[in-house]
């Protein structure tokens, strides 16, 4: 199964507002582990494949996550939910920056009203937060684990 979201309504002009938050990371792939499988097995496995010289111009290879440490959830990430966009950038000398948007009134972004809307960046930070956690759990498999255990459960 591939996620997404159908784009029909969008396309036809049905849709008016965005049914669920886009989230946005700069995760930094060093930090994982292991090949699922040899490398040499999955070159040319990317959807839209082409080849130059016989070789795969799009070659995927999918780590395996030893475990989820604090330090996965680093890396620039941005949620936008509503007319809300929350962006968080990792400060050189350490913390992270916050900037908060209202899309329909500042399109340009200009205005930052972090400091304005603290119960609203929490709320976003924590949506994202959970989307993070999401994402490193199906890295380490943890989600499948938990999900083949809870059908076992139901079947007993």
């Amino acid at each position: 199964m591939l996620d997404g979201i159908d784009l029909a309504p969008a396309i036809d002009g049905t849709m008016t507002a965005r049914p669920a938050p886009l989230r946005f990371w700069a995760f930094d792939s060093r930090s994982c582990g292991e090949p699922y499988i040899d490398p040499e097995l999955q070159k040319g496995t990317t959807p839209l494949v082409k080849l130059s010289g016989n070789k795969a111009t799009r070659d995927f290879i999918n780590l395996r996550h030893p475990e989820i440490r604090d330090t996965d959830y680093r890396g620039a990430r941005s949620i936008i939910e509503g007319d809300h966009r929350l962006v968080i950038k990792e400060r050189k000398n350490g913390g992270d920056s916050l900037e908060l948007f209202d899309l329909a009134a500042d399109p340009a972004e200009a205005t930052n009203l972090a400091g304005e809307k603290p119960e609203l960046v929490a709320k976003l930070q924590a949506d994202l937060r959970r989307w993070q956690d999401s994402v490193l759990k199906s890295l380490t498999s943890a989600d499948y684990a938990e999900g083949n255990q809870a059908r076992e459960q139901a079947v007993e």
